[in-house]
């Protein structure tokens, strides 16, 4: 429950808001209770029961595949062995309502990580709700008892710890390796959290090598992300098969014949409702990158473009993008990072209500004054045939007018043809790509002034908020204290420093720094972002005492003061409402563990009871089989298999199952061809394969085609899901005398 846990004003660290509680309890209770056709309708929950049992009583895992006509055969990699496990124990303790009590603690679990995760980023309660019932609609349809919820688990657990490294440097990191060991043991899905890894190695390299931003942090982000990688690949690797698990990765993942047959494995049909909320997710997220496009980070790219593609090309992948998505949309949806957004770029730069903070700094009428002198004092001279002086002549006369625009054109055309100007002219130049916005100009040309002149402070100053403006923060946070330690109350420098701490998730740092501002003299804007800073951090009694100091003196100030106070009424409303979700929830442990403590006793005790649904499986025809123990060699589809093994394990040896990896190759062209009712299916049915009895869908091409031969096979059974055929031989005589033939089942229209 730690991993719960949500720091709070006032309350110490296990205390949990309430919003949290309530979200896994109210997905806990809704599985737990009437998860029956949700997490029960998938039959291979059989097997993995029955395997689990087996490993359980030989105290061995299985290296052939059991319960099945192979076993003894085929080789069978088993990456759910441990799962297995896990669900023979629930399943021992409280029947199928134990698996499914363990797969709604599973689910619930991760989403309400999802939920605090949020609540960590100071995401607005409606947003956290919105995005959240988004990502339930996706995941619901991918919702089993299988060991593949571990791995949604799992996924949510690894993109967290990898977030907080990346913000924080979090040392939770050096964790993965020991969480990678076990979660190879219990699905192979591991192998997504090492594609996580990765996707956030790949981002950190691409910040500091690429983009050349970041610094030292970023290249030592990438070092770290990428020994702890490797070191997840190899803790991976203890388990029952060792370096062979990756073997059946890559095998499942190339093997077109159960890529394009098996239906988890193709790309989803958006013409069936059942993709439309994965559908609508991936257009949100699409609209909300379009309006924030500045607001994205390499990693966030990457990570959308892996999943979007994995999701689009092959089901099975929607259930981890469903999860994936959500801290994504959680960020740009951001009310309150909207918010200081819209009033970042709206008052960055200025001290009055045009001038910037750098530009004070430096001196707006010290540097145009010295332009001027500096343009006066050249009047006149010769400079010969040189089209670059030329270009920089015009451009100190357009700095002289202030047209920034028109001046950093210029220079940027005289760079292109000289890069022998002087120190003093290059920042002028600078300076004035500085004031036209032209970031990526003004730090190239600021730092080669630096690796000349290390001491120009002016130029430090400059390059620090540019730094600032292009969201590199920790370039810029590095380049302050550089600043600092020359002057170490220089306001304005704290000021960009402050805005860097924020924007990089650093709110208390950035409190402290406009406090120190404070602490020496008034400062308008200071107490301004402190006082949203403080919002941020719902610290409401501390930003309304703030607001009673502001004293604006121009109306522009006024106008701002307006808007605090405003918000601060906003934000007191909400803060109710959290407290009163709060108040009876402040030990989520306790709560959360009393709760399910007392549905798994209902599950124990017989009270809670959950079954597979006869609507969707064919329960009734297996028991006909089972009770009638008809001699001989079978064929059936995959999904019948699981529910005879689960009924009955080992009286039957189903020619198919749901492990697709141990059956593909010959035997599976023929199963499909079968089937299908396809080329020489009569040929695989008595000579190659010699069948004795068909368990398979009522109203499929084979059924159909089996009645339609009743000198040669007998139907004994059919219900609405299901028919049995049994082959007309003298062998077979015995079971015919009690099971006669029956007549086919017709639904209410058909026999209409």
């Amino acid at each position: 429950m730690y991993l719960l846990a949500q720091k709070t004003e006032g309350t110490p660290r296990y205390a949990i808001p309430g919003i949290v509680a309530i979200v896994f309890l109210l997905v806990f209770l809704g599985m737990s209770f009437w998860g029956t056709d949700i997490l029960l309708r998938d039959a291979d929950i059989g097997t993995h029961i029955r395997v689990g049992d087996k490993i359980l009583s030989e105290r061995s895992i299985p290296r052939t595949a059991v319960f099945s006509e192979l076993e003894g055969e085929a080789s069978w990699t088993n990456h759910s062995w441990l799962a297995q496990v896990i669900m023979s124990v629930a399943h021992s303790a409280g029947g199928m309502s134990g698996v499914v009590v363990l797969y709604s603690f599973l689910i619930a679990l991760a989403y309400a990580l999802l939920v605090r995760w949020g609540m960590d980023q100071e995401i607005h309660l409606v947003m956290i709700i919105g995005i959240l019932l988004m990502s339930l609609a996706v995941g619901a349809m991918y919702w089993s008892a299988r060991p593949q919820q571990f791995s949604m688990l799992f996924v949510v657990i690894f993109h967290r710890i990898m977030f907080l490294y990346d913000r924080d440097e979090s040392k939770h990191i050096y964790i993965l390796p020991a969480i990678a060991l076990l979660w190879a043991n219990l699905h192979i899905g591991f192998a997504v959290g090492l594609l996580v890894i990765a996707t956030y190695c790949l981002s950190f390299f691409v910040e500091f090598f690429v983009q050349k931003k970041g610094g030292d942090p970023a290249k030592r982000k990438f070092i770290v992300a990428s020994c702890v990688f490797a070191a997840c690949v190899v803790s991976s690797c203890a388990n029952p098969y060792g370096w062979n698990l990756y073997s059946l990765v890559f095998n499942v993942t190339q093997n077109l014949e159960i890529q394009n047959t098996i239906v988890e494995f193709l790309s989803p049909n958006f013409k069936e409702m059942f993709y439309l909320p994965f559908l609508y997710m991936f257009l949100f997220s699409v609209t909300i990158f379009m309006f924030f496009p500045s607001k994205t980070s390499p990693v966030e790219v990457l990570m959308v473009l892996l999943f979007s593609y994995l999701a689009f090309t092959s089901n099975r992948f929607i259930l981890f993008y469903g999860v994936i998505m959500v801290p994504i949309l959680f960020r740009y949806t951001s009310l309150k990072s909207m918010l200081f957004e819209k009033k970042e770029k709206k008052h960055a730069l200025f001290v009055e209500e045009s001038v910037s903070p750098v530009t004070s700094s430096v001196g707006m009428s010290s540097v145009i004054s010295f332009a001027a002198a500096k343009r006066s004092k050249s009047t006149g001279l010769k400079i010969e045939s040189n089209e670059a002086y030329l270009h920089k002549e015009q451009g100190d006369e357009f700095l002289c007018a202030m047209d920034f625009e028109r001046a950093s054109e210029e220079y940027a055309k005289a760079l292109s043809l000289h890069y022998k100007f002087s120190n003093v002219s290059r920042f002028l130049m600078a300076f004035s790509f500085y004031q036209a916005k032209r970031w990526d100009e003004a730090i190239r040309e600021f730092n080669k002034i630096l690796s000349e002149d290390p001491n120009n402070i002016n130029a430090r100053i400059c390059l620090t908020d540019c730094f600032c403006e292009k969201e590199y923060y920790d370039l810029c946070l590095s380049e302050s204290l550089k600043v600092l330690a020359v002057l170490p109350h220089h306001k304005d420098t704290l000021m960009t420093k402050a805005r860097a701490l924020r924007f990089s998730n650093h709110p208390e740092a950035a409190i402290a720094v406009y406090r120190d501002i404070l602490s020496r003299e008034y400062d308008f804007y200071a107490r301004f972002y402190l006082i949203y800073t403080l919002l941020y951090k719902n610290r409401l009694s501390e930003a309304r005492e703030e607001v009673a100091l502001l004293k604006p003196n121009s109306a522009f100030q006024e106008g701002l003061l307006a808007d605090t106070l405003g918000k601060i009424k906003k934000e007191s409303r909400l803060a109710a409402l959290k407290n009163i979700l709060a108040k009876p929830y402040r030990n989520l442990s306790v709560a959360c563990a009393g709760i399910v403590l007392l549905v798994l006793t209902l599950s124990l005790s017989g009270i809670l009871r959950h079954d597979w649904n006869p609507a969707r499986l064919p329960l009734d025809a297996a028991r006909f089989i089972v009770e009638g123990n008809i001699p001989g060699r079978m064929f059936n589809p995959e999904q019948f298999a699981a529910v005879l093994t689960y009924m009955s394990p080992g009286q039957y040896k189903p020619f198919m199952d749901g492990r697709s990896d141990v059956y593909v190759g010959e035997r599976w062209s023929d199963y499909l061809s079968v089937g299908r009712v396809q080329k020489n299916w009569q040929y695989l049915m008595d000579d190659k394969y010699q069948f004795d009895w068909v368990f398979y869908y009522n109203g499929m091409p084979l059924t159909d085609a089996l009645g339609d031969m009743p000198d040669k096979w007998v139907r004994v059974y059919s219900d609405r899901m299901a028919e049995v055929y049994v082959r007309s031989t003298p062998s077979s005589q015995s079971f015919l005398s009690v099971h006669p033939a029956v007549e086919k089942f017709l639904p209410v229209k058909a026999k209409n």
